[in-house]
């Protein structure tokens, strides 16, 4: 990218970065060296002045491109199904980085099952596993009788030229109807989140690791603002969950 850059500046070309998912803003997946970077909205500007050094001038809002296709079919509540469904936000640490966060979320959903059996044993936990999570992970939890794993699409290279698998959603009506399916959705911080709440859904964000908080402080240094946008917002209950007893609360309460 460095020689791109350098040869589009030689030849006075402007460069335009066009951010199409929330949360690149968070991390280093933004062009450094371009005249104009198109955004979603003034929410993210400051993070775009503070993190990446742009000016305001340089800075535009573009509107959510990515949830365009949200508006081309209507939608209702769908509240007949005894359905959660928890949409992982990691995969594995196939690279051994020591960035494994997917043991926080098995030990949140080993939580998240408990509470929810107390309450009502008729209702199921749908995992829907990150796309680059391997399935051996989950072997213990898939154990449990209100967790349920959903798949949608074998594992395969995501590039020629590399070892990481992934799985590919082709179909974004089966994912709109694994949503509108459940009643409740919850993650660490998934864009499943933003789709739910655009879709009225009951939304809500995990903001503790485990039951063994002391112990897996990891993702603690690597959440992002996700639980600060508005839409996130709940009147009559909290959407950000930051202790067990809180969720045995929330789930009680809903």
């Amino acid at each position: 990218l460095r020689l791109i850059y350098e040869v589009a500046i030689s030849k006075n070309t402007k460069l335009i970065s066009w951010v199409y998912s929330w949360d690149n803003i968070y991390h280093s997946s933004v062009m450094k060296q371009s005249d104009y970077i198109f955004i979603w909205s003034k929410f993210f500007k400051k993070i775009i002045n503070l993190n990446h050094n742009y000016k305001n001038h340089q800075i535009i809002s573009s509107g959510s491109i990515q949830f365009d296709y949200l508006k081309k079919k209507y939608f209702k509540k769908t509240f007949n199904k005894k359905k959660i469904l928890f949409a992982c936000s990691y995969g594995s640490d196939s690279n051994n980085t020591g960035d494994n966060f997917i043991k926080d979320e098995i030990n949140f959903l080993k939580v998240l099952s408990k509470s929810v059996w107390k309450i009502d044993k008729a209702y199921n936990i749908i995992v829907r596993p990150y796309p680059s999570a391997l399935n051996d992970e989950y072997k213990n939890i898939k154990l449990l009788k209100n967790i349920k794993f959903k798949e949608y699409g074998k594992l395969i290279k995501r590039r020629k030229n590399d070892n990481e698998k992934i799985r590919f959603e082709n179909d974004l009506n089966k994912k709109l109807d694994q949503i509108l399916g459940s009643n409740i959705i919850i993650s660490f911080g998934s864009t499943f989140n933003i789709e739910a709440a655009i879709l009225n859904k009951i939304v809500l964000h995990v903001d503790f690791t485990s039951l063994e908080e002391e112990k897996y402080k990891s993702y603690n240094y690597f959440k992002n603002q996700m639980e600060y946008l508005k839409i996130l917002k709940g009147k009559n209950f909290p959407n950000i969950i930051k202790s067990e007893k809180q969720l045995d609360l929330v789930m009680h309460e809903l």
